[in-house]
């Protein structure tokens, strides 16, 4: 990809920021950064998982034998084989409740309400566990709303908390897509988990508050942090295409390893713009183009 075509791309971007129509979408590679401890990438944390479901048998057992990467089946046999839902969820807070230390996109993220119209609502939504975002607004003492999908074991079904529109025009919004560590049973990992959360996602406007769906129809999505290939994130990006179809708003995704087929089937075929960088990098760009130190 063209540096040009990089730099075109980085700066509608942060025109899209100062106009107040720009909607960040993050996945677990936007919490990333090389030279720190980051929080476990899917891959290395299905690993893990996988590790602990071995301990005391001679191999992998044949479920998750030749599916080690795949974090919606480890955990799945985590919870309902070799542990349960309450070790796993223990798990899961161990490994994301750490103090992380931030990158240069959490950063922007972080001053982003400031440098869009004050009367424009302010969304980062996350499919990550982790509480960079969280933790560095509480530093600065940054005020924000936080809402994130809840579990009803009764109905199997997930619904979200809806805000005030007063302060979610006043406060930057952060909407924690697959769940929170405030309610361990909401978040989304296993198999189970997606088949159960897309569906309703799909189907119920319980887990599209009112003040986020107005705004999906008229604003960019920035994606950053996911592998074009992920399938949560093809099943998101086609829901948010309901909203901007045929508006002729440009979409964007930002992640550093694109390859050619996936380059060609997102530029041309899905109509969405992309950046070969890390979030680190992206995030150092925009720091620069918006003043940010």
């Amino acid at each position: 990809m063209s540096k040009d075509i990089q730099i075109h791309n980085l700066k509608h971007i942060v025109e899209n920021i100062k106009d107040g129509n720009c909607v960040f979408f993050l996945g677990a590679g936007a919490s990333f950064k090389s030279e720190a401890e980051s929080p476990p990438l899917g891959k290395k944390l299905s690993n893990e998982i996988a590790d602990i479901c071995k301990e005391g048998l001679d191999d992998y057992p044949p479920d998750i034998k030749n599916n080690k990467d795949n974090l919606l089946r480890t955990s799945l046999y985590y919870q309902f084989v070799a542990k349960n839902r309450k070790s796993l969820n223990k798990l899961l807070t161990e490994k994301f409740s750490k103090q992380y230390t931030p990158n240069a996109l959490h950063d922007v993220l972080v001053n982003l309400k400031s440098k869009m119209p004050p009367n424009k609502p302010c969304i980062i939504i996350t499919t990550n566990y982790d509480k960079i975002i969280e933790d560095e607004m509480d530093a600065k003492k940054i005020d924000y709303n936080l809402i994130y999908s809840l579990h009803d074991t009764n109905t199997e079904k997930w619904k979200i908390e809806e805000i005030d529109r007063t302060r979610f025009a006043e406060k930057p919004t952060i909407y924690k897509f697959h769940g929170c560590l405030k309610d361990p049973l909401g978040m989304i990992i296993t198999e189970h988990d997606y088949g159960y959360f897309l569906h309703d996602y799909l189907e119920q406007r319980s887990l599209k508050p009112h003040q986020i769906e107005s705004e999906f129809s008229d604003s960019s999505f920035v994606f950053v942090g996911y592998g074009m290939e992920d399938l949560d994130f093809r099943v998101i990006f086609q829901s948010i295409l309901t909203f901007s179809l045929d508006k002729g708003i440009t979409h964007f995704g930002v992640t550093p390893h694109i390859s050619d087929l996936h380059k060609k089937y997102w530029q041309e075929h899905r109509k969405i713009q992309l950046i070969e960088m890390t979030a680190d990098d992206f995030g150092k760009e925009l720091k620069k183009e918006l003043n940010i130190s």
